[in-house]
């Protein structure tokens, strides 16, 4: 019998850039906004963070850390959030996207 498992998977883009511009982190930033900006036209489609129930502190094996302070919340990070709740977002110098658990 398996036991249960937490699930996940992140997934690193190679980019690649010709020309004057080549700063891989530039050309990643470019990459994720033109997303956020092609996606975000239909209301429906803005899906933000939601921290309220966010726990950093508890683990999956049910471990909990009582002296741990809540995350800064870096509002300069070049991300979105997916509609089925995946991160799309720049990573180093690279995009980067991560699917939820399940």
């Amino acid at each position: 019998m398996a036991l249960p498992k937490v699930c996940g998977i992140e997934t690193e883009y190679g980019i690649v850039v010709r020309g004057a511009e080549n700063n891989p982190v530039s050309a990643s930033s470019i990459l994720i906004n033109a997303y956020i900006a092609a996606t975000t036209r239909k209301p429906e489609a803005r899906v933000g963070w939601d921290f309220e129930d966010e726990q950093p502190a508890n683990d999956a094996r049910g471990f909990s850390l009582d002296d741990v302070f809540a995350p800064e919340i870096e509002t300069t990070l070049v991300n979105a959030v997916l509609t089925n709740g995946a991160r799309y977002y720049v990573d180093h110098a690279h995009p980067e996207i991560s699917i939820p658990e399940v």
